[in-house]
């Protein structure tokens, strides 16, 4: 498993605009656990966020991730607006 892939199937889900300071470790080496920080995009409101955590969380379990405190931020705390995608 790399970053890159771990942060490439959360960018895919549905919502989220942009994913960034990802850190994943091992407690053991074989349960593994991550942080993250995740931007929605425009359409999706605050109150979804718990949606979104679930789905990220059930799309990361495959590659070994089994926990996940995923950090939602607003819109613009990431240096992103409405008409310019997160980078």
């Amino acid at each position: 498993m790399s970053l890159e892939d771990v942060e490439r199937v959360i960018a895919s889900q549905h919502g989220v605009c942009d994913v960034h300071h990802t850190h994943i470790w091992s407690q053991d080496g074989e349960h593994h656990v991550m942080t993250t920080q995740v931007v929605p995009d425009e359409t999706i409101l605050l109150a979804e966020a718990k949606r979104i955590k679930d789905e990220i969380r059930a799309a990361v379990a495959p590659l070994g991730i089994r926990h996940a405190t995923i950090e939602i931020q607003a819109l613009g705390q990431c240096g992103c607006d409405a008409n310019d995608r997160c980078r």
